[in-house]
């Protein structure tokens, strides 16, 4: 499950990154670019969000504490994956987002269960454009 929910984070922000500079209004994806990141930051959300989540009850605080501090490092980048989402997947980004913030400010895991669907379209987006089996 730590795999699943990192690479759910991991595609959310990969689709955001860029240099955030002033052209950051007009950015629009960037599929090469998306891939690069995309692996990049999964292995940063491997390193970053240290809950056991194979436990049948992890604790929510610590859940908390662990996505409110990958949120804080990473708000920028979860803005710009919104404004750079493929128009097929940019709802599911969007909720995905705020799923991740969710969690972030409650520790409740079970907030993901309802991006289950979206998640599925931005792997399957992956998968085709990047190539990777997530």
């Amino acid at each position: 499950m730590k795999r699943m929910l990192v690479a759910m984070i991991a595609v959310v922000l990969a689709l955001g990154a860029c240099d955030g500079g002033e052209d950051a209004a007009m950015d629009v994806a960037d599929p090469e670019r998306y891939c690069e990141v995309a692996q990049s930051l999964d292995q940063a959300g491997e390193e970053e969000i240290e809950v056991d989540f194979e436990s049948a009850t992890p604790d929510p605080e610590t859940v908390r504490a662990e996505f409110s501090d990958f949120v804080a490092d990473h708000a920028e980048e979860m803005d710009e994956a919104e404004r750079l989402a493929p128009p097929e997947i940019a709802d599911d980004v969007a909720a995905l987002n705020e799923t991740i913030r969710t969690v972030a400010e409650t520790g409740d895991l079970s907030a993901f269960d309802e991006s289950e669907e979206g998640d599925q379209r931005i792997r399957e987006f992956e998968s085709r454009v990047c190539g990777t089996d997530s």
